[in-house]
C-alpha cells in the first residue's frame, strides 16, 4: 500500500502540459493535484453540469483555466489536444465507458499521460466495507431516480479495461485517501433523494436499507476504502 506523499512525489515531476480534466465535479480533486505538479501550461476544467463549472469558476481564478460543458463520451475538442487527460472518481459514472476511453485517447497528443484517479471494491476491514456500502446505496438509489451511476469497479478490473486500449502502464499506486464521510449528514441527504422517488413501497425499501446500513456503521465504525492512481501512456 503506498501513501499520498508517494504520489506527490511523483507529480513533483511531471510538466502536465497543457491538461483536460473529466467529469471535475466539486474541483476538490483538481485543487489537490494541481498544487503537487511541477507545472502546467492550460487547465481546460470540464463537467455536464453548468451549475457546476460556476462555481468552479469563482474558485479557480488562475487565467490558465477554462471551463467546458461536456460529457466525456462525446468531448468537442480535436485530435491530439492535450498533453495529460485527467479523470477522478469518474469512471463508474459512465455507462458509455468504452467509448469514453477511446475520447480521451483521441483527444491526447502523442505519448500523452492519461491519469485515472478511482475508488476500487477490493475492501481491506469492515469499516471500508461500511463506506463502500454506503456508495452502493447511493448508485442504487441514483439508478433508480434516473441518473448515470455504475457498480465501482474491482482493482483488477481497473487495471484490465485499459488493456484494451493502446495504452501503456507507466505509474501505479494504491493508498486509502483521507475521508470527511459524516453518516449523519449523509443520512439526511439520503432521506431526501428517497422521497424524491415515485413509488411509497419504494421509499419504504430504501429507508429500511439506509437505517440497517446506519446501525451497522454505528458498530463497526467507517474508512475510506483504498483507490488507484494509475498514469497510462499513449502508444501510437
Amino acid at each position: 500500500m503506498n501513501s499520498a506523499k508517494d504520489i506527490q512525489q511523483w507529480l513533483e515531476h511531471l510538466d502536465a502540459g497543457d491538461v483536460l480534466e473529466l467529469a471535475a465535479g466539486s474541483g476538490k480533486f483538481t485543487n489537490w493535484i494541481v498544487s503537487r505538479l511541477k507545472d502546467f501550461h492550460s487547465w481546460t476544467y470540464t463537467d455536464p453540469d453548468e451549475s457546476i463549472l460556476n462555481k468552479a469558476r469563482e474558485k479557480f481564478t488562475d487565467q490558465r483555466f477554462s471551463f467546458v460543458k461536456t460529457r466525456a463520451e462525446l468531448l468537442p475538442f480535436p485530435n491530439a489536444t492535450f498533453n495529460t487527460v485527467i479523470i477522478s472518481r469518474g469512471l463508474h459514472h459512465l455507462s458509455k465507458l468504452s467509448g469514453a476511453i477511446w475520447e480521451m485517447i483521441r483527444v491526447l497528443k502523442p505519448s500523452g499521460n492519461l491519469i485515472i484517479h478511482e475508488m476500487h471494491a477490493d475492501v481491506l476491514n469492515e469499516a471500508q466495507r461500511n463506506r463502500h456500502l454506503w456508495h452502493h446505496f447511493r448508485i442504487e438509489l441514483d439508478q433508480e431516480l434516473g441518473r448515470e451511476h455504475e457498480p465501482v469497479f474491482s482493482k483488477d478490473e481497473l487495471i484490465r479495461i485499459f488493456g484494451n486500449f493502446p495504452l501503456s502502464i507507466t505509474a501505479q499506486f494504491e493508498y486509502i485517501p483521507p475521508d470527511t464521510f459524516d453518516p449523519e449528514e449523509r443520512k439526511k441527504e439520503y432521506e431526501r433523494d428517497i422521497m424524491l422517488l415515485d413509488a411509497p413501497a419504494l421509499q419504504k425499501i430504501f429507508s429500511e436499507k439506509l437505517h440497517q446500513l446506519f446501525i451497522r456503521t454505528k458498530e463497526h465504525g467507517i474508512e475510506n476504502q483504498p483507490y488507484l492512481f494509475l498514469v497510462f501512456r499513449k502508444t501510437n
